[in-house]
């Protein structure tokens, strides 16, 4: 059934000169004008907190199509309904569609390609972790609350690679091992060690350790850049990764906990103040004495991998 909507344009009457009212009549089949006609009339707004003519938000499209992808109905590599296809699905504007891609681009479940579209994630610990990174970093985290987490999380996830790692797992990690010992510039010597640590996480085959790991990279990095910039605290920690690594080979996972243990313990042991101050305060102060040059947000995003073992030079 037709029906009537009033849009108000600005339109001037030259004989007048005054403003009219431009009113158009849409059918049922010309549903798609009219959603373009609002989304230009608000400035594309509807994905922005606003709704759709049928009052769906960008939220509520994010979570359908995230419903879709974690029951298994898309699986990693399935490629999306194009924009005009989900719109037309679940009667919203494209604007509505393009922000709630972004939603769950964000949250890691999608990767977007400019021109091929949108497609399923296969699973990573690192994906989706900015929502969570911004929750801890809200409580002003120090370098204390930060070690004694890892010490809670990182001495059992030593011990359960040791019980579960695969000659895939070791090969692994004896290449992020091998990179980190040839030593390099901060940057890859930061994200050759958060690998390694990262590497661990994946060889204890427990899908939520490293989830959990993986939300605390980008402030893992930040404690690494501090124990970097002080050369005692670096030559007492990193040998403990070697013997974390022959731990874990070896099927040792008392000493694989062990060795693990005593490398977060040294931070504690030769902080001093630092130890109790915000991780980020702390972090750009030992960026200026390693002379690293940019701000730490764009560092610590260099420097974390795609992958555990991967991005390594």
């Amino acid at each position: 059934m037709p029906f009537t909507v009033a849009v108000a344009v600005p339109r001037v009457n030259r004989n007048r000169g005054m403003r009219t009212t431009l009113r158009r009549t849409i059918g049922a089949s010309q549903t798609r004008f009219r959603i373009a006609l609002l989304d230009g009339l608000s400035g594309g707004g509807y994905g922005r907190g606003m709704t759709s003519p049928r009052g769906k938000t960008r939220d509520v499209v994010a979570a359908e199509l995230e419903g879709e992808i974690l029951s298994g109905g898309l699986g990693p590599g399935d490629r999306l309904l194009s924009e005009r296809q989900l719109a037309e699905r679940h009667a919203v504007s494209r604007p509505i569609v393009r922000e709630a891609l972004r939603i769950l681009a964000e949250r890691g479940l999608v990767e977007i390609s400019p021109g091929r579209g949108a497609f399923v994630q296969r699973p990573s610990a690192l994906a989706g972790t900015r929502p969570l990174d911004a929750l801890y970093r809200r409580g002003h985290p120090t370098a204390r609350q930060l070690s004694e987490a890892r010490l809670l999380l990182e001495c059992e996830t030593a011990s359960l690679a040791a019980q579960r790692a695969g000659l895939d797992d070791v090969r692994m990690l004896r290449t992020c091992l091998a990179s980190l010992e040839a030593g390099g510039g901060p940057e890859q010597t930061v994200r050759s060690d958060l690998a390694f640590h990262l590497g661990v996480a994946a060889a204890a085959h427990n899908w939520v350790i490293e989830a959990v790991l993986g939300s605390l990279a980008s402030l893992t990095a930040e404690l690494m850049v501090r124990s970097l910039a002080d050369p005692d605290v670096y030559r007492r920690s990193a040998p403990y990764h070697r013997l974390v690594y022959e731990a874990i080979a070896a099927r040792d996972p008392a000493g694989a906990s062990a060795a693990m243990r005593d490398h977060l313990s040294v931070a504690s042991s030769t902080y001093g103040r630092d130890y109790d101050e915000d991780l980020d305060v702390m972090a750009r102060r030992a960026m200026r004495r390693l002379d690293i040059d940019g701000s730490l947000p764009s560092f610590v995003r260099a420097v974390i991998p795609a992958q555990p073992g991967y991005g390594l030079q």
